[in-house]
């Protein structure tokens, strides 16, 4: 977020692109790196037509027209202290997910790294993804899309 408006919005359509290219379509919803933005950032998204920024605070500005916020309490990839990523743990996520669960019913953002999901590990996030499965089948949680609750914020 120290960086100008111009940066910012480059890489953002950089990155944006690059998601279309890789999945065939962009996500509606930003999550800055780190949680970290500001007024420049949240004027980028507008202007590259995203309709939500996601994050564990809530900006103090009020946002653009057009873009809502979805507070996070769950990330999934962890770094070591020169930013490198770590394995994926399905323990760790499990208890991230339960911890979030038990402190109320605002929506917990759930968030996987593109960059940072290797192959060999598709194994734990499918585990993962069974024990969300399991989570919602047992009524404990429900789980939808981003852009779900983009529609009723609007």
């Amino acid at each position: 977020p120290s960086r100008s408006y111009k940066e910012q919005r480059t890489d953002i359509a950089a990155g944006k692109k690059l998601m279309k290219k890789l999945f065939g379509k962009s996500s509606p919803v930003f999550v800055p790196p780190f949680h970290l933005y500001n007024s420049d950032t949240l004027r980028a998204l507008t202007s590259l037509g995203f309709k939500a920024i996601s994050a564990s605070r809530r900006p103090k500005e009020p946002l653009p027209r057009g873009l809502a916020f979805l507070g996070t309490r769950v990330t999934v990839n962890e770094y070591d202290l020169e930013l490198k990523p770590r394995p994926l743990s399905l323990g760790l996520l499990k208890s991230r997910t339960l911890a979030a669960l038990r402190e109320g019913s605002a929506p917990a953002g759930i968030y996987f790294h593109h960059a940072d999901l290797k192959a060999e590990e598709l194994g734990v996030f499918a585990e993962y993804v069974s024990f969300l499965k399991a989570l919602e089948k047992r009524g404990l949680a429900r789980f939808v899309q981003a852009s779900e609750i983009i529609k009723k914020r609007a």
